[in-house]
């Protein structure tokens, strides 16, 4: 079930995997290859192409959720055994459901996002705060999807659990922290007192108290951050080329360099195909 296992079996098909298999068996007899299910094709119970439907299914949902399943490798005894693997399928069908709200309300974040940028701080507070409480039910479902199936498998995901209590509303604080970047750096600029980065400062505390992640990735609202400070940090390395470049008496960044426009004729253009092949 390794990552490039199973793009590798996307890659080719899962039927041709399924014939693949089935051809190392009946040349070799009864090896590890051996499985239920390819007893119940060769049996005719299941017919190969539904199998290799339901296959594809597995595997697209694993490949696309890979942390959860290394979450699920590593901190629970159920892994040890391939026919409970449907646990995990059971658990990341609610973080769908979740995400699949998330995805609806894009559009929301967005407008928050702009509201930020747009220094209208109070509108983007009312509007997360609008936002919590319209989405407190369908949060609380998720949560309580997830705990009836944790105490039913006796097993817990860290990743799909603090995923689910993100609530709908982490992306707006992780917004709501970014937004504070750009703040915090005009006002070392200008010598003014740092109260955005004050605050910025407390976010961060407030998100690093409570680690989140498989642990080998880096958590959404680290990479966030950090990929608004690199952005805020070029364009004030870019404002600074074009003041200079604006002293100089040309902006590098507006000119554009110049090519005189060459005429040809067909049978000159056909020719220089011709050399190019």
């Amino acid at each position: 079930m390794g990552f490039g296992n199973l793009r590798a079996i996307m890659h080719q098909g899962v039927e041709q995997y399924l014939h693949a298999l089935m051809k190392i068996r009946n040349e070799d007899g009864e090896t590890e290859i051996a499985s239920k299910l390819l007893d119940d094709i060769e049996r005719r119970r299941i017919d190969r192409p539904s199998a290799a439907r339901l296959l594809e299914i597995i595997f697209e949902s694993i490949a696309e959720n890979y942390s959860e399943y290394v979450d699920y490798n590593s901190t629970t005894t159920h892994s040890d055994h391939g026919e409970k693997l449907y646990m995990l399928l059971d658990m990341l069908r609610v973080q769908v459901e979740y995400d699949r709200i998330c995805w609806r309300l894009k559009p929301v974040y967005w407008v928050h996002d702009s509201m930020i940028r747009a220094n209208c701080d109070g509108a983007a507070l009312l509007w997360e705060r609008a936002v919590a409480r319209r989405s407190v039910d369908a949060a609380d479902e998720h949560i309580r999807q997830y705990q009836r199936l944790s105490d039913k498998y006796g097993m817990w995901l860290p990743s799909v659990h603090e995923r689910l209590q993100e609530r709908f509303v982490r992306p707006l604080q992780v917004d709501r922290m970014c937004g504070l970047v750009l703040k915090a750096v005009r006002q070392k600029q200008r010598n003014e007192p740092e109260t955005a980065f004050d605050a910025l400062y407390s976010q961060i505390e407030i998100f690093a108290k409570d680690p989140m992640g498989v642990g080998f990735e880096m958590p959404e609202w680290l990479a966030a951050l950090r990929n608004e400070v690199m952005a805020t940090r070029m364009e004030a390395i870019e404002a600074e080329i074009s003041d200079d470049e604006r002293e100089n008496g040309r902006d590098v960044f507006n000119s554009q360099p110049h090519f005189e426009q060459a005429h040809l004729t067909r049978p000159q253009l056909n020719k220089i195909i011709e050399q190019i092949d």
